[in-house]
């Protein structure tokens, strides 16, 4: 028969084990969500990239277009492209306020010179949007010492 004093020590250990596994699987429920967030952070991104391309490259066909149906051909993408560009936007965020002014204001350039200025800060205010999104990647993802887990 088991003495009081083992009792208590099995009943010690079975109560540190369960609370040992409720702190593992706490701590790894935490980690698969920031691991899944963080994957639908860096999606939209490149889906972000990829509307802004679609958008910048329809717009430089429109704008060289000779025929009514390659304007209208264009001119629908970069339409679809914008759109997509600009409900992606966070205009809470002043990154993302910049780049939705640019967008807009891409509409109403009046020559090439002003053109290519809106062009490449729009492809800019993308760089600094895009690593603003990395490095919250980066904080959530922080499991392991700086390490990314995979």
């Amino acid at each position: 028969m088991l003495e009081m004093s083992d009792m208590l020590t099995i009943f010690i250990s079975l109560v540190l084990a369960i609370i040992s596994s409720l702190i593992v699987s706490k701590s790894s429920s935490q980690q698969n969500y920031s691991q899944t967030v963080s994957m639908h952070r860096l999606d939209w991104m490149d889906n972000l990239y990829d509307d802004i391309g679609v958008m910048l490259g329809a717009i430089d066909v429109l704008r060289n277009a000779n025929t009514e149906e390659e304007k209208n051909k264009y001119n629908y993408k970069y339409n679809k492209a914008r759109a997509l560009v600009l409900s992606k936007l966070n205009r809470n965020e002043n990154k993302h306020q910049m780049m939705f002014m640019l967008v807009i204001k891409l509409d109403n350039v009046k020559n090439d010179k002003e053109y290519f200025a809106v062009k490449e800060s729009i492809l800019e205010s993308m760089a600094q949007v895009g690593k603003e999104v990395w490095e919250t990647v980066k904080k959530e993802t922080d499991f392991n010492g700086g390490k990314l887990n995979g």
